[in-house]
């Protein structure tokens, strides 16, 4: 099989000759991994994987770049494979497989050209870039996609520190000179039901935990030029209203209170100097986590619909944009403060049951009563299902970032 052309894929190891890598995919509800080895390498033309152990009988991939002219050239995906228990298996399964499998390189070759684009368009000299909470949903694809791009990222700990592994951590602050960027990314997880204890570890996590980062960057001798301390749109709260911007004032709620103490804790790093952006973060949309991830199963067994009166707003991103806004901020050093990372155009909560219904074929008319979703989630449930705002990304679009993903039919239709 010949493709010129992302189906959920994962992969763990690197492509170097000799080096054994683990790739997972989904096929329907079960996970399918193959275990390959690459037996050829050829920097940056090409790479040659054979698999080990995995779903196939037999399994051959080669991945070249064939240069067309000085600017521009061709990515091939050759592909010899056969199934288990061949030709039996050909007639059963083997038109589904090789869907399967196109689908998937299609991906691949839209997501290399997306990066590629996005290194041409800004081609900005390799930077060091650490990144808090880079285990995380967002986390480990920006991690990923900076790498991609050709910069240095070092991921960091709170308790210790791995040079060879490009690991730092709050007690080795030597590790942090000459940094150009700092991410801060990490925070307690919010979508569980709030108790006391609950509460106080999300505000500490990021209140304290970011006024801690803050500080060591503000006594380093050669300090990053940028902080990206993260933000969330609970910043302003449950509001009716038209539209909200980065203008608008900060809500009620506790959701509220953290976001503002979490922005403010930078302050040490302002008074440095060092240029601090807070991006509010909306809903992020990906199967691979977060609350699109809760809802499909629900969904695909035709049990989605609206949650409460369903005219609560939901304001939304889709991972791959997030990913691109970060690095729009990294090259845009006019812009400072904070900026709205959501899409475009915020949707009522039965309008996004209608539309991801649609994009998987499936009715999406039962309610979810709110006496109900407070009974069984509490203040989150309040906060973070019955509740919203219609925020849009004013200054985003003011300063020029291109969304991929401006509606969700657009967004569905792709990673869905």
């Amino acid at each position: 099989m010949n493709s010129q052309q992302k189906e959920p894929w994962a992969q763990f190891g690197d492509i170097s000759q000799g080096a054994e890598v683990i790739l997972q995919t989904k096929v329907g509800p079960i996970w399918q991994t193959m275990h390959a080895k690459h037996v050829a390498h050829k920097q940056p033309e090409m790479f040659r994987d054979v698999m080990i152990k995995g779903p196939f009988s037999h399994w051959t991939h080669d991945h070249r770049f064939v240069n067309v002219d000085e600017g521009s050239s061709i990515l091939d995906d050759d592909i010899e494979y056969r199934l288990p228990l061949s030709p039996v298996s050909d007639w059963i399964a083997g038109r589904f497989v090789r869907k399967k499998l196109e689908k998937m390189f299609r991906f691949r070759h839209r997501r290399t050209l997306h990066d590629l684009k996005q290194k041409m368009k800004y081609n900005t000299a390799p930077k060091r870039i650490a990144v808090t909470g880079a285990t995380g949903l967002v986390g480990s694809e920006l991690c990923s996609f900076l790498r991609g791009l050709g910069h240095t990222v070092l991921t960091v700990s709170r308790s210790k520190a791995d040079e060879d592994q490009k690991i730092i951590s709050f007690d080795a602050p030597h590790m942090w000179e000459g940094l150009d960027v700092v991410v801060h990314l990490a925070g307690e997880p919010i979508a569980d039901r709030w108790s006391a204890e609950k509460k106080l570890r999300i505000r500490n996590s990021r209140s304290q935990l970011t006024h801690r980062l803050a500080t060591l960057l503000s006594k380093l001798d050669h300090p990053p030029e940028l902080l990206i301390s993260a933000s969330a749109i609970g910043f302003y709260g449950h509001r009716e209203e038209d539209e909200i911007t980065e203008e608008s004032a900060v809500g009620t709620g506790f959701l509220s209170e953290v976001c503002q103490q979490w922005e403010n804790a930078v302050h040490p790093a302002k008074e440095k100097g060092i240029r601090c952006v807070h991006p509010r973060i909306g809903m992020v949309l990906t199967p691979k986590g977060g609350a699109l991830k809760k809802m499909l199963l629900p969904f695909r067994m035709g049990a989605g619909g609206p949650v409460g009166t369903g005219t609560q707003w939901m304001s939304w991103i889709s991972l791959d944009d997030l990913i691109d806004l970060f690095y729009f901020i990294i090259n845009t050093p006019q812009l400072s403060g904070v900026i709205n990372a959501t899409a475009p155009n915020p949707v009522q909560n039965r309008q996004f049951g209608q539309a991801l219904g649609k994009a998987l074929s499936r009715p999406a008319f039962l309610p979810l009563p709110s006496f109900v979703v407070r009974l069984l989630f509490g203040e989150m449930g309040q906060a973070l299902l019955l509740e919203g705002a219609r925020v849009v990304p004013k200054r985003a679009q003011k300063l020029g970032f291109d969304f991929t993903h401006s509606t969700l039919e657009d967004c569905f239709q792709d990673i869905l």
